[in-house]
C-alpha cells in the first residue's frame, strides 16, 4: 500500500525530481580580514528554464557545510538539485578542515571557525548581491536563509540556529583555551532554519546546548552510519530540541551516502571500506533530496506545496516529527 501511494504521488508532485530552473555554477574567493580566512566558495545558481522563464528574483540563500575532512564540493548532488528549484545555494571550504589541508590539532578551533564562516560568507553574498556588476545583483533574501551540513557540517548547520558550542568536556581536557567561555553562541537571525544531515552531537553539542533551538530543524540519519550513529548522535538530538523538528533515518544508507558517489570513489580505502549501503543510490538520493527540498519549502518559502511528504510513510524511510508543547520553554 506503501508503494502504490508513494508511486501516485511521485507521478503528481514530487521534489525529489529536479526543479524548473537551470543551474549555473561559479566559484568565488572570499576573505574574512578579521579572521585573516580565506573562504573558497562554490555558487549554484538557479538560471532560466527551458521555456525560457526568467530565475526568481530575491530567491531564499542556503548555505551548506562540508563534513570532517570533507570540501565543498561533496555533496553537488544536493546543492545542484535545491539550485534547481530556486535557491542561491553557496558552500565553502572550511580552512584547515577539508580532505586537502586537515589539521587535526585545530578541530576545537575549527568547532569555532565554522559557524562564524557561514556568517562571514551570508554577508559577503548580501554584499555582492548589492553589486550591479555581480550576477547576484538583486537575488539574495538573506533574511530567508538556512544552513545545510553533514556530519561536522551538521553541527556547524545546527549552530548557525541557536545550539550553543559546549566547550566544558574540551577545556577539561586541555583541548580548548581555559579562557575560552563554557558555551558559544553562534546563532544568526538570518538563518531561520537548519537541515542537519548525519549530524555529530557529543562532544560538540550537548542537551543542554541544543535546548533553546527554536528554529525548525531537520535531521536525517543513515540507519548503518558507523561514524555518527542514530542512536548516539540523531536520537538524542531529536529528543533534546524542544522547537519544530523532523528526524528521518533512510534505512540501509551510511554516513557517505550524503556524498557525491565521485567523491567517495577517491576517498581513502579506510571510507571505501566503511561504505557498504544495503539501499540502492538512487532510492537514497531521492529520500534525501525530497525530505530536504519539501522542508525547504515549507520553511523558507512557506509553501504548502510538498507538505503530504513531512508526515506521509515512505518505503526505507523512518519518520518522526515533533512540535512544541504549550509551555515549553
Amino acid at each position: 500500500m506503501i508503494a502504490l501511494l508513494l508511486a501516485v504521488a511521485l507521478s503528481q508532485d514530487d521534489p525529489a525530481q529536479a526543479g524548473p530552473y537551470s543551474v549555473v555554477v561559479e566559484t568565488r574567493r572570499y576573505r574574512d580580514d578579521q579572521r585573516n580566512r580565506s573562504l573558497r566558495t562554490e555558487l549554484w545558481l538557479p538560471g532560466p528554464t527551458t521555456s525560457g522563464e526568467a530565475p526568481p528574483r530575491r530567491a531564499p540563500v542556503v548555505l551548506f557545510s562540508h563534513g570532517f575532512a570533507g570540501t565543498r564540493l561533496q555533496s553537488r548532488f544536493l546543492c545542484t538539485h535545491l539550485a534547481s528549484h530556486g535557491y542561491v545555494v553557496a558552500a565553502p571550504d572550511h580552512e584547515g578542515n577539508t580532505f586537502l589541508d586537515l589539521n587535526l590539532f585545530k578541530v576545537t578551533q575549527s568547532s569555532i571557525d565554522r559557524p562564524h564562516d557561514l556568517r562571514v560568507l551570508l554577508d559577503k553574498l548580501v554584499e555582492e548581491g548589492h553589486s550591479p556588476d555581480s550576477p547576484l545583483f538583486g537575488r539574495i533574501d538573506a533574511q530567508r536563509s538556512a544552513a545545510v551540513g553533514h556530519s561536522f557540517g551538521g553541527y556547524t548547520a545546527l549552530a548557525t540556529v541557536g545550539a550553543w558550542l559546549d566547550l566544558r568536556e574540551k577545556k577539561a581536557r586541555g583541548n580548548a583555551k581555559p579562557s575560552d567561555p563554557d558555551y558559544m553562541d553562534f546563532d544568526d537571525p538570518r538563518i531561520v532554519a537548519a537541515v542537519a544531515l548525519t549530524p555529530v552531537m557529543t562532544p560538540y553539542l550537548t542537551p543542554d546546548s541544543v535546548r533553546m533551538v527554536r528554529k525548525p530543524v531537520l535531521i536525517i540519519g543513515a540507519s548503518r552510519d558507523a561514524q555518527t550513529s542514530p542512536r548516539l548522535h540523531q536520537e538524542p538530538l531529536f529528543q533534546a530540541l524542544h522547537g519544530v523538528r523532523y528526524l528521518g533515518i533512510v534505512e540501509g544508507a551510511t554516513h557517505f551516502n550524503f556524498c557525491d558517489q565521485d567523491f567517495i570513489d577517491a576517498a581513502p580505502l579506510v571510507i571505501r571500506t566503511l561504505h557498504r549501503p544495503t539501499i540502492d543510490r538512487k532510492a537514497a538520493d531521492a529520500l534525501i533530496l525530497r525530505q530536504t527540498t519539501a522542508f525547504l519549502e515549507h520553511y523558507l518559502r512557506g509553501s504548502p506545496r510538498y507538505d503530504r511528504w513531512l508526515s506521509a510513510k515512505q518505503d526505507h524511510l523512518g519518520w518522526r516529527f515533533a512540535f512544541p508543547k504549550p509551555g515549553d520553554s
